[in-house]
């Protein structure tokens, strides 16, 4: 990641390795900020790579987490996740069973997996639980039912523009964003609208909220930006 100066061109410097981009991602966690309850104790996560890391550590930047249970399809993998991330951030983690075991008591659930296919049930989720997915969001190929979509009061985004031009080759298919089509896509707000406080995250303690992330790769620059800045 090369970073030059917006005014004169000048080369700033430049960031080798894919740490940046989970960083990038991980940073969406901002939505945790601004969708969920404040009062949020118990942190589920489905998933357990690099992904669910730095959206782990992101959440636990801006809440206060009690507990926290992950789950993933590898027991060793998802005992590893809450071994190295429970040190490294002082928090209690229990790998657990099943996803019904991560999502049905959270306040907030975090899906970073790489799944086609829905990951939980919608009826696990208690009133009032904010939901953020990174994984797969293509029509007929996507972690989330429809019906989490359909429950949600708030539902976000970080790019409106990229979640209307999100495509990708699927299944053999191109398939476009999985809300789109649907009256969920008309309420799909974005999350910058949430930080600056011109639209509410939500609007009851009883609501429940989601955030799709779709990625803006080209603010990776500006996460290395910030990187060299402090490095000097």
């Amino acid at each position: 990641m090369a970073v030059f100066d917006s005014d004169s061109g000048a080369f700033k410097g430049a960031i080798i390795g894919g740490l940046i981009g989970a960083m990038r991602t991980g940073a969406i966690g901002v939505a945790v900020k601004h969708m969920s309850r404040p009062d949020s104790k118990v942190l589920g996560i489905i998933g357990s790579g690099f992904q669910a890391k730095t959206q782990l550590e992101a959440a636990a930047s801006v809440r206060q987490f009690e507990a926290v249970r992950v789950f993933s399809r590898n027991a060793e993998h998802r005992q590893a996740f809450a071994r190295q991330m429970g040190e490294k951030l002082s928090l209690s983690i229990q790998p657990v069973a099943s996803a019904e075991e991560a999502v049905s008591s959270a306040d907030v659930v975090i899906c970073a997996t790489s799944s086609i296919r829905p990951v939980f049930k919608s009826r696990w989720l208690k009133p009032g639980t904010h939901v953020t997915t990174i994984g797969p969001k293509w029509k007929l190929a996507h972690e989330l039912e429809m019906d989490v979509a359909e429950r949600a009061q708030v539902i976000a985004t970080d790019s409106l523009a990229q979640a209307e031009a999100y495509r990708r080759r699927a299944l053999f298919r191109d398939l476009p964003f999985f809300l789109t089509g649907t009256p969920e896509m008309e309420r799909l707000v974005e999350l910058s609208d949430m930080v600056a406080g011109n639209k509410p995250g939500r609007t009851s303690p009883e609501d429940i909220t989601l955030f799709c992330s779709v990625g803006l790769a080209g603010t990776e620059v500006v996460v290395a930006n910030e990187a060299l800045r402090r490095a000097v």
